[in-house]
């Protein structure tokens, strides 16, 4: 009798690892896998579906850039926008590039677009009816699981998003206020392209929950000078002048740390901007949002 049951549980045990396997094995033909830096990048999601005749639900393949690598594979009809008649003709362009907004998949990060309001460096509304945050798939999920990175050691903190996917038209608008003056190389050049404009870039800072205020970062966003940089070139010599406080540069780990961890880029020169691949694979992997 201990025999035939040591047997049963045996064959238990092999059918459950069969069916394991198999599953991993459908997963993967659903999820089309590349390797990146040891991670998992899926398929861009199918286009977006239209509000009139929508289909029934297909599968959008998100990127996990966890120091584990995992395999996400999120619903489309949960997460794509259906494009309606009250989105704003910017809206509709992101929609219609397979970005997703942000807070579909974490409605705890915050927005804040700076230049859907005159409150940035050229003093315009440059996004007209927009305040939702739209990025690539894969950056969004990134971004989500740096919110979580982010919570993990400090529960009262959330990710304040100041700009996501950028159209080429406004890049332009932007180069244009700035191209004649010795500001020009704080704002990419249309012609070379922004990250941003692939919907692969953001700009954030953090907010405490507790007290509704940002952290103090040593600068305003988009404060054109070395005062915003990373670079230990600069941060040494100006929390030596007491130009940058102590709390400012350990804020600016704080959101470091979060992003780095998920695998974002920070770009040196702005400490609010990172990118969540390099320029080369961006331009492999994406079209450019005109």
């Amino acid at each position: 009798m201990l025999i035939i049951k040591n047997l049963e549980l045996l064959i238990s045990v092999i059918v459950a690892l069969v069916l394991g396997f198999m599953n991993v094995l459908v997963h993967q033909s659903q999820c089309e896998i590349n390797t990146h830096r040891n991670n998992f990048f899926f398929a861009a999601p199918a286009p977006p579906v239209l509000e009139a005749g929508s289909a029934g639900a297909k599968k959008s393949q998100l990127v996990s850039n966890s120091v584990v690598s995992k395999q996400i594979c999120v619903s489309q009809e949960m997460h794509q926008p259906v494009i309606t008649a009250s989105m704003s003709d910017i809206e509709r362009v992101l929609v219609q590039h397979g970005l997703i907004n942000v807070n579909s998949i974490a409605p705890e990060i915050r927005v804040d677009l700076r230049y859907a309001t005159p409150n940035n460096f050229t003093g315009k509304v440059l996004y007209v009816g927009l305040r939702k945050c739209y990025l690539q798939p894969e950056a969004a999920e990134m971004l989500a699981q740096a919110q979580q990175a982010l919570q993990a050691k400090h529960p009262n903190y959330h990710l304040l998003i100041l700009d996501c996917a950028r159209p080429n038209s406004v890049q332009e608008e932007m180069w244009e206020s700035i191209k004649n003056t010795n500001k020009n190389r704080y704002v990419a050049d249309p012609k070379k392209g922004s990250i941003h404009s692939y919907g692969a870039a953001v700009d954030l800072t953090i907010i405490d929950s507790v007290t509704g205020q940002e952290l103090d970062m040593g600068t305003p966003f988009d404060y054109f000078g070395s005062l915003a940089s990373t670079s230990s070139q600069y941060v040494e010599g100006h929390m030596a002048a007491g130009k940058l406080s102590e709390q400012a540069y350990q804020n600016r780990l704080i959101l470091q740390d979060a992003m780095k961890s998920v695998g974002f880029i920070a770009l040196e020169s702005e400490w609010w901007h990172f990118n969540a691949f390099n320029k080369s694979m961006v331009k492999q992997k994406y079209e450019r949002i005109n």
